[in-house]
């Protein structure tokens, strides 16, 4: 849901941009001030900056929201030593700048300080999740047991001849400094023992400083033993100093800019592209998620007329497989990039919700394709669950995992590259293939580059909230709306998703709350008159549209 919110918010924000933009050009057209004016154009720009400026808090927000869960499910597998990380081209100055701007708030952002040696860094391939949650513990524990309202400044220093990344965060001296400075190394050590925790008091009896936390409350006291384990897993350590003057949290790790020989992925992933006779093949239950799905597929240059995205009903997800093994019988020797989402929600006849597994139908799949068949196949899972203990799974069912996550043009290609070569790792001769076939990201993708490509390979079409208006007119008109308001309630979610994609305006905006009120009434006279009112206006709306 909150992928879709976000997909859905991109969306709306490209869509109110294009319209900021054509007023502002009918600004610009001194032919037309004088009329323009009279129509209150300048109220209407202005109206127009504020909803962008509130979509864009509003992205920032989803955002900040699922990066909040990513975290947490990563501190949680960290403990218990289920996380693998996931590496990828990262800036680090910018993946670190987001964790200041989270602990900043509204605060001035020059309390937070960010120097480079050099700068600009070179391009790093490490886990950003790692990276940023690392510097954000460091830099809440600064602000928290330095000087209150201080300046906590970060220092990044690359050492290209010994390759070695060193990230320090140096706050001044707050409360009980001086105690810290003289235990020394005592203090220096135990600020990373598991169970201990400085500043929790600090009695006259110095053996007594350090106090002993009950496993209840583990991992709150627990920070800098959990920073340990991240800096162990990039094979590096945390330090920390206790000065006179200052205290500095040192990250050391050993680092190769991401354009190094020997970090390189076989074939650069700039030139990377797959077959021009592939198939992409997707399942997804919610329409939002088929509709980017298929955007996915594009993005990878795959042509159009060689995309088929299923889930829609519970008929296309269960007979899934057979459709998928009879296509490939039928198109023998043609390769096939299929994407599952693991988790496929559908009710059976009797309105009763059935989650069917993404994987398992791969599995099936498999199972049921000749050698020669299943060479030709790369199946991936798309999840939002991706413990490790989950991507296991996925893994052994099919040939890799891909995180659900907002799709962004920039980087379809670099994530799906790694996975295409884990499956098919390059010969000499395809090497050669590759060379003579080779294009960059920006040809593959100019057609695509607008965002009102993506706007409307996004949005229903009239016809298709038509048709999802004569599905739910049914449901009504069959009888007792109460005893299968589960049913129903799921249809008009998912007609809320197809209006909320629409060209946004004022109609759009009060269908969808209409049917947010549907929670508030409980019989069925009021549910059917509500709908009768709903039904047509959002008729009216869509033919005008």
């Amino acid at each position: 849901g909150l992928l879709a919110a976000i997909g859905l918010y991109e969306t709306l924000c490209d869509a109110q941009r294009s319209q900021l933009t054509s007023v502002q050009r009918s600004i610009a057209r001194p032919s037309s001030m004088t009329k323009l004016a009279s129509l209150g154009i300048d109220a209407e720009a202005e109206i127009s900056e504020n909803v962008v400026r509130c979509m864009n808090e509003l992205g920032k927000s989803l955002n900040d929201t699922l990066e909040t869960i990513m975290v947490e499910a990563m501190a949680r597998d960290l403990v218990h030593d289920l996380y693998r990380p996931n590496k990828e081209r990262i800036d680090l100055a910018s993946v670190l700048s987001g964790t200041v701007d989270d602990v900043a708030a509204v605060s001035n952002l020059t309390r937070f300080p960010m120097i480079t040696r050099p700068s600009p860094l070179p391009m790093f391939y490490f886990d950003p999740q790692l990276l940023r949650y690392l510097h954000r513990q460091a830099l809440s524990n600064a602000c928290k047991y330095g000087k209150i309202g201080g300046s906590v400044l970060t220092e990044i220093t690359f050492d290209d001849k010994h390759n070695t990344l060193e990230i320090n965060v140096i706050n001044m001296p707050g409360q009980y400094h001086d105690r810290l400075v003289a235990m020394g190394p005592k203090a220096e050590e135990r600020v990373f023992f598991k169970g201990y925790q400085i500043h929790d008091r600090f009695m006259n009896d110095m053996d007594s400083i350090l106090t002993k936390k009950t496993e209840s409350t583990q991992l709150p006291g627990d920070g800098g033993w959990v920073m340990q384990k991240m800096a162990r897993m990039m094979k590096g350590e945390c330090k920390i100093k206790f000065l006179e003057s200052k205290t500095v949290f040192t990250l050391s790790i050993s680092a190769k800019p991401y354009e190094s020989e020997k970090i390189r992925t076989p074939t650069d992933v700039k030139t990377f592209r797959l077959p021009p006779e592939i198939w992409g093949i997707g399942i997804d239950d919610s329409r939002i998620q088929q509709k980017l799905l298929a955007k996915f597929f594009e993005f990878t240059g795959i042509s159009s007329e060689k995309i088929k995205v299923f889930g829609k009903d519970s008929e296309e997800i269960m007979g899934f497989v057979d459709f998928v093994v009879n296509f490939m019988n039928e198109h023998m020797g043609s390769q096939i990039l299929l994407i599952a989402d693991e988790n496929l929600e559908m009710t059976d006849g009797a309105s009763n919700h059935i989650t069917v597994s993404g994987s398992a139908l791969v599995e099936s799949i498999r199972s049921r394709l000749l050698p020669e068949q299943e060479r030709d196949l790369i199946a991936l899972i798309r999840s939002a669950n991706d413990s490790a203990s989950d991507v296991a799974v996925y893994r052994a069912r099919a040939h890799g995992f891909l995180p659900k996550a907002p799709i962004k043009k920039a980087n379809v290609l670099e994530t799906l590259a790694p996975l295409w070569l884990a499956r098919y790792p390059p010969r000499s001769e395809f090497a050669d293939d590759m060379s003579q076939s080779r294009f960059t990201r920006s040809d593959s993708l100019s057609s695509l580059e607008s965002s009102a490509s993506l706007n409307e390979a996004i949005a229903a079409t009239p016809v298709e909230v038509i048709e999802m208006v004569n599905s739910i007119d049914a449901m009504f008109t069959a009888g007792d709306v109460v005893s299968n308001w589960d049913a129903v309630w799921e249809k008009m979610h998912a007609l809320k998703g197809d209006l909320l994609t629409l060209q946004v305006g004022s109609k759009v905006i009060a269908a969808v709350g209409m049917i947010n009120s549907f929670r508030e009434l409980h019989t069925n006279e009021e549910l059917i008159d509500r709908w009768n009112i709903l039904r047509d206006r959002i008729k009216s709306l869509a033919s005008s549209t």
